[in-house]
């Protein structure tokens, strides 16, 4: 029963706390701490918080701002990278229509980063 109560107060506070943060992005400072961002994304997503799925699109289209720019180190590409990638396969509708409402900047990141998560192919020996 103890474990049921936290999971809600979890989800409550989620609730309540999620949409301010992410109304405070993108950092303008401390750009290390986009790594965290994004890593707290990716764990939301992976556990398949509501709150994540519900603010998909302004999550996508702030990691397609971070992406590749000096606000992102070699991590926080991978973080985005892995995020970008879950979405368009796990919500292919939602992340199709999401790209054909941005801007072309923000398409073209988003399509980097999906490209640069897909697997390596390695050339086939004739």
């Amino acid at each position: 029963m103890t474990v049921m109560y936290f999971a809600l107060e979890v989800a409550q506070f989620l609730y309540h706390v999620f949409p301010v943060v992410l109304g405070c992005l993108p950092l303008r400072e401390d750009f290390e701490e986009n790594s965290t961002v994004f890593e707290c994304f990716l764990k939301l997503y992976q556990g398949q918080y509501p709150i994540l799925a519900q603010n998909l699109v302004p999550v996508l289209r702030l990691a397609a701002l971070v992406y590749s720019t000096k606000q992102a180190d070699d991590k926080t590409n991978k973080l985005i990278q892995e995020l970008v990638s879950s979405a368009s396969r796990d919500f292919s509708e939602q992340f199709n229509s999401l790209v054909q409402s941005l801007e072309p900047e923000i398409v073209a990141r988003l399509q980097a980063a999906l490209a640069a998560a897909a697997p390596a192919t390695s050339p086939t020996a004739s």
